[in-house]
């Protein structure tokens, strides 16, 4: 079994074969840096709020982190091998659990 190495890609095609190449290596990889962005996103959002109203919502910064990686799922989406089917789904469960989350939130 032959495995493809970095030379063998086609870097004059852009940035972003490095990426595909990395994530044909390790599958994971897609998903683990959407989690960081969801995570990322929770937390900043969560503290910011806390800091600035002392209030915070955590139902309110789940749906805005949900929201926010499944904008960045569908960027992902337009370059081709670059994210699966069921990473997509997983994005936008979250945001729709968020979404639910919230709007039955009695905050």
């Amino acid at each position: 079994m032959v495995y493809e190495t970095i030379d063998s890609i086609n870097t004059s095609e852009g940035i972003h074969t490095f990426y595909i190449y990395a994530n044909g290596v390790v599958p994971i990889l897609t998903p683990m840096i959407l989690f960081g962005i969801f995570i990322v996103t929770l937390l900043g959002s969560y503290f910011s709020i806390m800091r600035t109203r002392s209030d915070a919502n955590f139902s309110a910064s789940f749906a805005v982190a949900g929201f926010f990686v499944s904008i960045i799922a569908i960027f992902m989406s337009f370059i081709p091998g670059m994210i699966n089917l069921t990473t997509m789904v997983i994005c936008f469960s979250l945001a729709f659990i968020g979404f639910l989350w919230l709007i039955l939130d009695k905050n």
